[in-house]
C-alpha cells in the first residue's frame, strides 16, 4: 500500500515537474521571437493607450500616457513574471531613454521584452500625429492661399 502511494506522488511530480519545464521552454521561444520595433514617439498623437502581451508564463498590460510628442507615464495595469520582478525598473528606463531600443533587465529579460512589447502595441494604437499635424499645416497653407486668390491679403 506504502509503495502504490509512494509511487503515485512520484509519478505527479514527474508529471508536474514536465508540465513547467515544457511551460517554460514555450515562454523562452516566445520571448526570443518577439521583436520589438522601435516607434517614434514624437508620431503618436497626445491621449491613453493600452498595449497587452501574453507569452505563456510572462504577460503583462499597460497604459500609456502620451503628450506632446513625448511618453509621460507607463502604468503597468497586469504584469505576470517571476518572484522578483515589478516591471518598474524597465518601464523607468523606456521613460528615460524615450524608446523602446532600451537593455532588458538582467535576471528579468522575459519580462522585459513582454513590457516593451506591450508599450509598442499600446504606442501603435496612436500613431499619426506627425501626418495630422502636416495635415493641419497644409489646411491653414490652402486656407491662406484661397484667402489670397479671393482678394484678401
Amino acid at each position: 500500500m506504502a509503495k502504490n502511494i509512494l509511487l503515485a506522488v512520484l509519478v505527479v511530480v514527474i508529471a508536474f515537474v514536465a508540465w513547467q519545464s515544457y511551460l517554460f521552454v514555450r515562454t523562452t521561444n516566445t520571448i526570443k521571437g518577439m521583436r520589438v520595433e522601435n516607434i517614434d514617439f514624437e508620431d503618436v498623437k497626445d491621449g491613453s493607450y493600452e498595449g497587452a502581451v501574453n507569452a505563456v508564463l510572462v504577460s503583462a498590460r499597460v497604459r500609456v500616457d502620451v503628450k506632446d510628442g513625448a511618453v509621460t507615464g507607463i502604468e503597468i495595469l497586469e504584469h505576470n513574471h517571476g518572484p522578483k520582478y515589478s516591471g518598474g525598473p524597465m518601464v523607468q528606463r523606456i521613460l528615460d531613454a524615450q524608446s523602446l531600443e532600451v537593455d532588458a533587465i538582467s535576471g528579468a529579460t522575459g519580462s522585459s521584452v513582454a513590457i516593451c512589447k506591450a508599450v509598442e502595441k499600446a504606442l501603435i494604437k496612436g500613431r499619426g500625429r506627425k501626418a495630422a499635424l502636416a495635415a493641419q499645416a497644409d489646411a491653414g497653407t490652402t486656407e491662406e492661399t484661397e484667402a489670397e486668390a479671393a482678394g484678401g491679403n
